[in-house]
């Protein structure tokens, strides 16, 4: 466990998250893909 900000996690942390790609969508929304293969739209 660690904490960060007084919010506690649970496992280890992870080194810093990068964005490895973004790519524009139709329907004005965005794929964000990160270093850790996790992906994030947006719209």
């Amino acid at each position: 466990m660690f904490v960060v900000n007084g919010i506690v996690y649970a496992g280890e942390p992870k080194g810093p998250l990068k964005v490895t790609c973004i790519k524009i969508l139709e329907d004005r929304m965005m794929l964000v893909t990160f270093s850790t293969a996790q992906s994030w739209t947006e719209a």
